[in-house]
């Protein structure tokens, strides 16, 4: 018995670590997409109605990153 409450403990920090991986995994694909942003921004296009229209394909950004960076795209733009 003691070496299965040994197992789960062991299970249990290997899943904090994992976790704690996975949250520097998003942050730093977040700082990824942070620092493509002045590249995406030259490459947008004025409409004739005066608004901007940005089409770019950007591999290895999970759904939060893409997010992160298309409102940094926003609020640069005001």
């Amino acid at each position: 018995m003691c070496n299965h409450k040994a197992q789960c403990v062991l299970l249990a920090g290997l899943m904090k670590d994992l976790q704690a991986a996975q949250k520097q995994i998003s942050d730093l694909r977040s700082e990824v997409a942070q620092a493509q942003l002045p590249l995406l921004i030259t490459k947008a296009e004025t409409l004739p109605s005066g608004a901007r229209l940005l089409a770019a394909q950007v591999d290895g950004m999970d759904a939060k990153s893409l997010q992160v960076a298309s409102c940094s795209c926003l609020s640069t733009q005001h």
